[in-house]
């Protein structure tokens, strides 16, 4: 009869018996010790936060140079045009009152006629008056002197008005331009002259004019010079 006998590891099991008539056999079977298994070494793990350890500084033994500033940008600043110079513009000469002989019109004009033509204050005055004894500023009318041979502002003769103008402005400008520079040049220039004396611009008058009669003249210029 054969039986099988569990028994833990490491002890003599009886493996077989075996009863035959009349002998025993018993086999042993000797069952070896397990080997010890190797632990395995775990290692404890702390979960806690550990506290932070403040930083130690380090000294640096670097000199440090100081980063020079960077200098601020110059604005850009738009330069505005400059107006132009306002030109220096004499004022106008002019007067309020004259004798009859003549309009304070006639005189205004005839005035910014000769100061436009860059002529004097007394240059202007005393053409001026004398062309007011000569013809009371009327350039074309039917006054006419000298039995009706003179005519125009001055009352010049037929050869020296042979081309006169009628026209008030014309006629002015031209009795300095043309006709006073044919006859007697010498007048414009004293005319023109800002330091010329009345008693020589009396004298030119009358060597240009040749009047026979002196009249007002001087007293019509005086006026307007006073005025300006």
């Amino acid at each position: 009869m054969l039986r099988s006998i569990s028994a833990p590891r490491g002890t003599i099991m009886l493996r077989n018996t075996i009863i035959a008539g009349t002998g025993l056999l018993l086999l042993f079977t000797v069952l070896p010790k397990p080997a010890p298994q190797p632990t395995t070494h775990i290692p404890q793990v702390n979960y806690s936060v550990a506290a932070e350890q403040p930083a130690t500084a380090i000294e640096s033994t670097q000199t440090t140079t100081p980063a020079e500033p960077t200098p601020e940008p110059t604005p850009i600043t738009a330069v505005e045009p400059q107006p132009e110079p306002t030109p220096v513009v004499p004022a106008r000469w002019a007067v309020t009152w004259v004798d009859r002989a003549a309009t304070v019109e006639q005189v205004n004009i005839a005035l910014a006629v000769y100061q436009d033509m860059g002529m004097s204050k007394q240059g202007a005055a005393y053409l001026i008056g004398n062309f007011m004894q000569e013809s009371h500023l009327i350039p074309c009318a039917d006054i006419k002197g000298d039995g009706g041979l003179a005519w125009g502002l001055g009352q010049w003769h037929p050869t020296r008005r042979q081309d006169m103008p009628c026209d008030y402005v014309e006629q002015l400008k031209w009795a300095v331009n043309v006709e006073m520079v044919r006859d007697t040049p010498a007048l414009r220039d004293v005319l023109f002259d800002p330091n010329a004396s009345i008693e020589t611009i009396q004298v030119m008058l009358h060597k240009w004019e040749r009047w026979g009669t002196l009249g007002l003249r001087w007293q019509y210029s005086n006026t307007i010079y006073q005025q300006l």
